[in-house]
Protein backbone atom coordinates (compact mmCIF):
# COMPACT_ATOMS: atom_id res chain seq x y z
CA UNK A 1 0.00 0.00 0.00
CA UNK A 2 1.64 2.92 -1.06
CA UNK A 3 1.50 6.65 1.21
CA UNK A 4 -1.46 8.05 -1.37
CA UNK A 5 -3.75 5.21 -0.71
CA UNK A 6 -2.63 4.96 2.83
CA UNK A 7 -3.80 8.70 3.05
CA UNK A 8 -6.96 7.92 1.28
CA UNK A 9 -8.00 5.13 3.68
CA UNK A 10 -6.94 6.74 6.57
CA UNK A 11 -8.50 9.86 5.86
CA UNK A 12 -12.21 7.60 5.07
CA UNK A 13 -11.38 5.50 8.05
CA UNK A 14 -11.42 8.81 10.24
CA UNK A 15 -14.79 10.23 9.49
CA UNK A 16 -16.53 6.50 9.23
CA UNK A 17 -15.28 4.69 11.96
CA UNK A 18 -18.02 4.19 14.92
CA UNK A 19 -18.34 2.05 18.48
CA UNK A 20 -19.95 -1.00 17.37
CA UNK A 21 -23.52 0.65 18.86
CA UNK A 22 -23.12 3.08 16.24
CA UNK A 23 -22.12 6.24 18.25
CA UNK A 24 -18.94 8.01 17.11
CA UNK A 25 -15.88 7.80 19.07
CA UNK A 26 -14.23 10.88 21.35
CA UNK A 27 -11.33 13.02 19.95
CA UNK A 28 -8.97 11.11 21.84
CA UNK A 29 -10.10 8.04 21.05
CA UNK A 30 -9.62 8.56 17.29
CA UNK A 31 -6.05 9.93 17.82
CA UNK A 32 -5.58 6.61 19.89
CA UNK A 33 -6.51 4.75 16.95
CA UNK A 34 -4.97 6.21 14.75
CA UNK A 35 -1.69 5.70 16.76
CA UNK A 36 -2.39 2.04 17.17
CA UNK A 37 -2.87 1.60 13.22
CA UNK A 38 0.53 3.75 12.96
CA UNK A 39 2.06 1.03 14.82
CA UNK A 40 0.04 -1.99 13.05
CA UNK A 41 1.57 -0.50 9.78
CA UNK A 42 5.22 -0.55 11.18
CA UNK A 43 5.85 -3.81 12.47
CA UNK A 44 3.00 -5.94 9.92
CA UNK A 45 3.84 -3.67 6.75
CA UNK A 46 7.16 -3.60 7.11
CA UNK A 47 7.29 0.41 7.35
CA UNK A 48 9.30 1.11 10.25
CA UNK A 49 10.02 4.43 9.11
CA UNK A 50 6.55 5.29 8.51
CA UNK A 51 5.48 8.28 10.44
CA UNK A 52 1.72 9.51 10.23
CA UNK A 53 2.22 12.54 12.18
CA UNK A 54 5.27 13.86 10.33
CA UNK A 55 5.56 12.82 6.89
CA UNK A 56 4.74 15.21 4.37
CA UNK A 57 2.11 12.92 2.18
CA UNK A 58 0.00 12.83 5.14
CA UNK A 59 -0.32 16.41 4.99
CA UNK A 60 -4.02 16.08 4.09
CA UNK A 61 -5.03 13.61 6.71
CA UNK A 62 -3.65 15.22 9.23
CA UNK A 63 -5.85 18.67 8.34
CA UNK A 64 -8.94 15.98 7.63
CA UNK A 65 -8.23 14.44 11.10
CA UNK A 66 -7.73 17.84 12.71
CA UNK A 67 -10.99 19.16 11.81
CA UNK A 68 -12.63 15.89 12.50
CA UNK A 69 -11.44 15.94 16.34
CA UNK A 70 -12.34 19.82 16.79
CA UNK A 71 -16.24 18.79 15.23
CA UNK A 72 -16.10 16.27 18.05
CA UNK A 73 -15.00 18.35 20.26
CA UNK A 74 -17.55 21.49 19.57
CA UNK A 75 -20.37 18.64 19.44
CA UNK A 76 -19.42 17.42 23.14
CA UNK A 77 -18.83 13.81 22.05
CA UNK A 78 -17.08 12.59 24.87
CA UNK A 79 -17.13 15.29 27.21
CA UNK A 80 -18.25 12.73 30.08
CA UNK A 81 -15.00 11.57 30.61
CA UNK A 82 -15.29 7.92 32.43
CA UNK A 83 -13.34 6.50 35.29
CA UNK A 84 -10.97 3.97 34.06
CA UNK A 85 -12.18 0.50 34.39
CA UNK A 86 -9.37 -2.09 36.41
CA UNK A 87 -7.93 -5.04 34.68
CA UNK A 88 -9.14 -7.89 36.27
CA UNK A 89 -6.74 -10.50 36.71
CA UNK A 90 -8.53 -13.09 34.46
CA UNK A 91 -7.85 -9.76 31.84
CA UNK A 92 -4.06 -9.31 32.89
CA UNK A 93 -3.75 -13.30 32.74
CA UNK A 94 -4.97 -13.01 29.39
CA UNK A 95 -2.05 -10.27 28.35
CA UNK A 96 0.31 -12.91 29.64
CA UNK A 97 -0.55 -15.94 27.42
CA UNK A 98 -1.06 -14.13 24.26
CA UNK A 99 2.69 -12.48 24.85
CA UNK A 100 1.55 -8.77 24.72
CA UNK A 101 3.05 -9.28 28.82
CA UNK A 102 6.65 -9.82 29.15
CA UNK A 103 9.72 -9.68 27.57
CA UNK A 104 9.82 -11.53 24.32
CA UNK A 105 9.95 -8.82 22.49
CA UNK A 106 11.01 -4.80 22.45
CA UNK A 107 6.89 -3.66 22.18
CA UNK A 108 6.00 -6.29 25.09
CA UNK A 109 8.70 -4.98 27.40
CA UNK A 110 7.61 -1.55 26.97
CA UNK A 111 4.17 -2.13 27.74
CA UNK A 112 5.22 -4.82 30.22
CA UNK A 113 7.38 -1.80 31.85
CA UNK A 114 4.51 1.08 31.44
CA UNK A 115 1.85 -1.35 32.71
CA UNK A 116 3.87 -2.32 35.95
CA UNK A 117 5.02 1.04 36.75
CA UNK A 118 0.81 1.97 36.73
CA UNK A 119 -0.16 -0.71 38.86
CA UNK A 120 2.89 -0.51 41.61
CA UNK A 121 3.67 3.29 41.57
CA UNK A 122 0.40 4.72 40.06
CA UNK A 123 1.99 6.22 37.04
CA UNK A 124 -1.24 6.32 34.48
CA UNK A 125 -0.60 9.21 31.93
CA UNK A 126 2.10 9.62 29.42
CA UNK A 127 2.73 12.88 30.66
CA UNK A 128 3.31 11.20 34.11
CA UNK A 129 6.21 9.13 32.28
CA UNK A 130 7.82 12.04 30.55
CA UNK A 131 7.98 13.60 33.43
CA UNK A 132 10.33 11.40 35.39
CA UNK A 133 13.39 12.42 36.21
CA UNK A 134 16.87 10.88 35.10
CA UNK A 135 19.23 12.35 37.60
CA UNK A 136 18.68 12.23 40.83
CA UNK A 137 17.01 8.61 39.24
CA UNK A 138 13.50 8.64 40.66
CA UNK A 139 13.20 4.40 39.76
CA UNK A 140 16.61 3.01 40.96
CA UNK A 141 17.21 -0.68 41.68
CA UNK A 142 18.96 -1.58 44.95
CA UNK A 143 20.71 -4.96 44.76
CA UNK A 144 21.80 -6.23 48.09
CA UNK A 145 23.84 -10.14 48.97
CA UNK A 146 21.89 -12.39 50.19
CA UNK A 147 18.95 -9.76 49.76
CA UNK A 148 16.24 -9.38 47.82
CA UNK A 149 16.58 -7.15 44.83
CA UNK A 150 13.58 -4.02 45.03
CA UNK A 151 12.85 -0.71 42.85
CA UNK A 152 12.14 2.21 44.60
CA UNK A 153 10.50 4.72 43.45
CA UNK A 154 10.29 8.30 44.59
CA UNK A 155 7.37 10.68 43.95
CA UNK A 156 8.58 13.97 42.49
CA UNK A 157 5.58 16.36 41.26
CA UNK A 158 2.11 14.85 40.71
CA UNK A 159 -1.61 15.82 40.84
CA UNK A 160 -1.44 16.58 45.20
CA UNK A 161 2.69 17.63 45.09
CA UNK A 162 3.18 20.29 42.36
CA UNK A 163 5.76 22.06 44.19
CA UNK A 164 5.87 25.85 45.44
CA UNK A 165 5.64 27.15 48.58
CA UNK A 166 1.83 25.32 49.90
CA UNK A 167 4.24 21.63 48.77
CA UNK A 168 7.13 22.48 50.58
CA UNK A 169 6.41 20.56 54.20
CA UNK A 170 4.84 17.72 51.90
CA UNK A 171 7.52 15.06 52.26
CA UNK A 172 7.55 13.03 48.88
CA UNK A 173 6.21 9.60 48.61
CA UNK A 174 8.56 6.76 48.22
CA UNK A 175 7.34 2.94 47.16
CA UNK A 176 9.26 0.01 47.07
CA UNK A 177 8.77 -2.89 44.94
CA UNK A 178 10.81 -6.44 45.99
CA UNK A 179 11.71 -9.03 43.07
CA UNK A 180 9.14 -11.59 42.22
CA UNK A 181 10.92 -14.82 43.67
CA UNK A 182 7.35 -16.92 43.35
CA UNK A 183 7.18 -16.45 39.55
CA UNK A 184 10.41 -14.88 38.28
CA UNK A 185 9.09 -14.66 34.84
CA UNK A 186 6.77 -12.20 35.53
CA UNK A 187 9.18 -10.13 37.96
CA UNK A 188 9.07 -5.85 37.74
CA UNK A 189 12.57 -6.11 39.14
CA UNK A 190 14.09 -8.41 35.89
CA UNK A 191 11.94 -6.66 33.68
CA UNK A 192 13.44 -3.28 34.95
CA UNK A 193 17.19 -4.42 35.15
CA UNK A 194 16.55 -5.96 31.21
CA UNK A 195 15.82 -2.31 29.76
CA UNK A 196 18.13 -0.30 31.64
CA UNK A 197 19.71 1.84 29.04
CA UNK A 198 23.30 2.64 29.41
CA UNK A 199 22.05 6.48 30.87
CA UNK A 200 21.12 3.91 33.76
CA UNK A 201 17.60 4.80 33.35
CA UNK A 202 14.77 2.23 32.21
CA UNK A 203 12.49 5.37 30.62
CA UNK A 204 15.92 5.66 28.00
CA UNK A 205 14.66 2.26 26.53
CA UNK A 206 10.69 3.62 27.01
CA UNK A 207 11.02 6.41 25.19
CA UNK A 208 13.42 5.04 22.31
CA UNK A 209 10.78 2.27 21.66
CA UNK A 210 7.89 3.98 22.19
CA UNK A 211 7.69 7.21 20.31
CA UNK A 212 3.76 7.98 20.82
CA UNK A 213 4.51 8.04 24.74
Amino acid sequence: MNSKNSTSNLTNFIFEVRKKDGREFPPNSIHHIVCGLQRYLRLEADKPNLDIWKDAAFVNFRRCLDSEMKRLQRFGVGSKVKKAEVISEEAEELLWQKKLLGDHSPQSLVATILYMNGLYFALRSGQEHRQLRHDPCQISIHERPNERAYLEYTDDISKNRSGGLKGRKLKAKVVQHHENIANPDRCFVSFTTVCVHPTGHPMSFICSHSPNL
